[in-house]
């Protein structure tokens, strides 16, 4: 209470022993004390003055008894240090979650790019042989239009030769 008074209040007041009232004690060291101003037992401290003095000093109470929050209590003043909270929910079953539905949607996205490119592929297939069916048209129909006895070449005059059916006498295959 002293150092508080000196600390909070900017007062010398020196508090002892006997200032310090306890009753309800219990085998378990369990009790409720007073504090009274010092040589005056009528005028008692007010709880909110005890309570901020023991707040200030409560690393020092506790290293005196070798206790810790777990173990002693003050009613109606909160832990120095409140305990952890247990989640609900473990951390790594929410990043799992995260990461299993980012692969999902990739597989889904994917399969639906590959059926629309195959769809288009079929598509352009099937006009391309509709148009080769329409040039095949155009020059039969062309062809019986001019005359019927007069053949039509469909292929391109140029052409390409084929080296392996020329004859070619100049050295014999080998078979090595």
């Amino acid at each position: 209470m002293s150092k508080y008074f000196g600390s909070v209040k900017e007062q010398e007041i020196v508090f002892s022993n006997d200032d310090v009232h306890i009753f309800k004690e219990t085998k378990r060291i369990s009790f409720f004390f007073y504090v009274t101003m010092p040589g005056k037992l009528d005028q008692v401290v007010p709880k909110s003055e005890v309570e901020a003095a023991i707040r200030l000093s409560r690393g020092r109470i506790s290293s005196t008894f070798h206790l810790d929050d777990y173990s002693l209590e003050f009613l109606g003043i909160p832990p120095t240090l409140s305990p952890a909270k247990e989640q609900s929910f473990e951390v790594w079953l929410v990043v799992f979650g995260v990461v299993a539905g980012f692969l999902v949607i990739a597989l889904v996205v994917l399969l639906f790019l590959g059926y629309k490119d195959k769809k288009k592929l079929k598509k352009s297939k099937k006009e391309e042989s509709d148009n080769q069916d329409r040039v095949s048209e155009i020059l039969v129909a062309g062809t019986l239009a001019k005359d019927a006895s007069i053949p039509v070449n469909i292929y391109e005059d140029a052409g390409k030769q084929n080296k392996a059916y020329e004859d070619v006498e100049e050295e014999p295959q080998t078979a090595f």
